[in-house]
């Protein structure tokens, strides 16, 4: 519970000129995207862009917005794919229906799926994932796919980022991986795929 409060309190604070969040009810916090730049400050400078608000507006941001899906299948920062718009509802990491809107019950949940292929194993890196209602239990029965265990962990170094989201420890790290900028989870900048050592953080930015 308390690191739900400490997200509420940084998104709420994250940016000081953003006047109202959009909400849920019985939400655990206001809705946020997710939006990715790597700690380097030069990965992503050539469409560094603009954030889609709540109604369609526009405001600039310096990064990336996640979004649900690719042409991977993965969460990514790159392509056309809905835009995540994600909030904690009793504890739990969930991302807005892109085509009803904040009504509908048919929710995402985020994951990774550390999946081998060609065996039983479950490895130390995966892709970041979202699966919609009612698909999850066909997921959730995969013993290779981590649901629990996402966090929001405050940047005191620069609180203007607002929170970042992060998987088991802080020490671990998301990457962006390829011309798409797929996100992939990993343990150790060594796991597969080894080609992608360029980490990304992902910050959260209040929906208005």
């Amino acid at each position: 519970m308390r690191s739900i409060i400490r997200a509420v309190l940084t998104l709420t604070a994250a940016l000081p000129s953003i006047v109202s969040a959009a909400l849920i009810p019985h939400a655990d916090t206001p809705v946020f995207y997710l939006v990715g730049d790597d700690p380097f400050g030069d990965t992503f400078k050539v469409s560094r862009g603009l954030i889609l608000s709540h109604d369609h507006g526009v405001q600039s941001f310096p990064a990336q917005p996640l979004r649900l899906t690719g042409q991977h299948m993965s969460a990514t920062l790159t392509g056309e794919g809905p835009i995540a718009m994600i909030y904690i509802i009793n504890g739990t990491f969930v991302a807005e229906d892109p085509v009803k809107g904040p009504t509908s019950p048919s929710l995402y949940h985020p994951y990774v799926d550390f999946s081998v292929p060609g065996s039983s194993n479950c490895g130390t890196s995966g892709p970041l994932m979202f699966i919609q209602d009612p698909n999850r239990d066909s997921v959730a029965s995969n013993p290779c796919a981590a649901f629990s265990n996402f966090f929001l962990f405050s940047d005191r170094m620069d609180n203007q980022l607002g929170a970042k989201l992060i998987l088991n420890s802080n020490l671990t790290s998301f990457y962006a991986c390829g011309n798409a900028r797929d996100i992939i989870y990993k343990v150790d900048v060594t796991d597969e795929p080894v080609d992608c050592f360029t980490p990304v953080q992902l910050y959260t930015l209040p929906v208005v």
